[in-house]
């Protein structure tokens, strides 16, 4: 324990002094940052990053691409109840229902949606140019607007609103969301919330970040208002991840007409695992729990003399944001079991982590050797996660705690 203790230190003064080298708020992913800096005494700094962002906040970007924003906002208010970050947050909910709103889902043209993947994804070329055309004409013959669950993450943060404020339209706002998707045809008919797929005759449905966001609101919704409706679809979602998702671990991708799954990865095993365990923690039933031990199971024999874990189970690389995360999962599940293995596996990851991982972003998980040096902000920054774990050494029992350390 000692080792670990002294590595984290190192690293979160390593991990500060790049974070204060920032000289423009990362406004897109301000959740991603504040919350951490702020438990650790950088109030200054985190504030002035909140008023250099708040002329960006309202701008017409994608749903997906403010979420972050949104949630660095309601935690800074959290831990400093300064007024500032809270009336932004207000503001950014206003134009959000104002501009994204509809019929029970937030939404954004399709056509917008497909400029955009293919701007991040897609070389430029003719070719590509010429299949964005046909995509848009084909997904417009059944509407324009498109909803994913992945948006779901705003019903959590609204609910965090609730709870902030009192006020009941955040409640609201957060139950008409929920309801429309737990009655959506797809979910109604397999258990699980579908994806957006470019190929429009492949429907699928992706765990991370769809589903898992979506179910974490729910979660937070049916803790908020114990109403059962919201406690059968969490049931009835687990139940299909069981079944349709669950092949010796969880698989991310599943294909509602052909049952095919994949990618195997340790990207969809740790946010699946946070998400039963918060389950667990809110309803009490035990199959929740003894699901995620399953899922950490395949994993743990994976991890190397050295901490870390592969991305999946053929590959030689560790990625930086995941072992973070899966240094969560871990003891999470250490807490809620009481098995010591859970928080000794959590920590050699978290010695390794901070001994390879705090900047570079892919290293062999067998050597720690430097595959991919690329730094990426906000995954550094978000190591101070594990970091803040061993300092509070709870998840659950204290609810900013679990707000601060959860992942999003």
């Amino acid at each position: 324990m000692g080792d670990v203790r002294r590595l984290a230190d190192s690293a979160m003064r390593r991990i500060i002094r790049y974070a204060k080298s920032f000289k423009e708020p990362l406004v897109d992913d301000l959740g991603d940052y504040i919350p951490f800096l702020v438990y650790l005494g950088e109030r200054e700094f985190c504030e002035n990053h909140i008023k250099a962002s708040s002329p960006k906040i309202c701008i017409p970007l994608l749903p997906t691409e403010r979420e972050d924003t949104l949630l660095g906002l309601i935690e800074f208010y959290r831990w400093t109840g300064k007024e500032l970050s809270l009336n932004l947050a207000k503001e950014y909910i206003d134009y959000l229902f104002s501009n994204y709103y509809y019929k029970g889902r937030i939404v954004v043209s399709k056509n917008q949606y497909i400029e955009r993947v293919f701007a991040l994804h897609r070389k430029k070329s003719l070719i590509e140019r010429s299949k964005k055309i046909m995509l848009k004409l084909i997904h417009n013959f059944s509407g324009t607007r498109l909803s994913i669950p992945r948006n779901g993450i705003f019903i959590e943060l609204l609910v965090d609103m609730y709870d902030l404020t009192g006020d009941e339209k955040y409640l609201q706002m957060a139950e008409d969301l929920v309801i429309t998707w737990i009655r959506d045809r797809t979910f109604r008919k397999y258990g699980l919330f579908p994806s957006f797929h470019l190929n429009p005759f492949k429907a699928s449905s992706t765990l991370f970040k769809d589903n898992t966001a979506l179910l974490n609101g729910l979660i937070a919704l049916y803790e908020r208002t114990k109403e059962d409706k919201y406690k059968s679809a969490i049931l009835k979602w687990s139940q299909s991840l069981h079944a349709r998702c669950f092949r010796g671990s969880i698989w991310g991708k599943y294909y509602f007409r052909s049952g095919k799954l994949e990618e195997l990865s340790l990207l969809y095993a740790f946010p699946s695992i946070d998400v039963l365990c918060y389950a667990y923690f809110v309803l009490g039933e035990e199959n929740l729990l003894s699901f995620a031990e399953k899922i950490a199971e395949f994993w743990i024999p994976l991890q190397s003399e050295i901490g870390l874990f592969p991305i999946n189970p053929s590959s030689n690389v560790s990625h930086q944001d995941m072992v973070t995360d899966f240094c969560i999962s871990l003891w999470g599940l250490y807490e809620h079991t009481g098995n010591n293995m859970y928080r000794e596996k959590s920590e050699k990851a978290m010695e390794g982590l901070f001994k390879f991982h705090v900047f570079p972003l892919k290293v062999d998980y067998q050597s720690g050797e430097i595959v991919d040096p690329t730094e990426v902000p906000k995954f550094i920054t978000l190591m101070l996660k594990p970091i803040i774990l061993l300092k509070e050494e709870r998840i659950y029992k204290n609810k900013k705690i679990f707000k601060l350390l959860r992942d999003r």
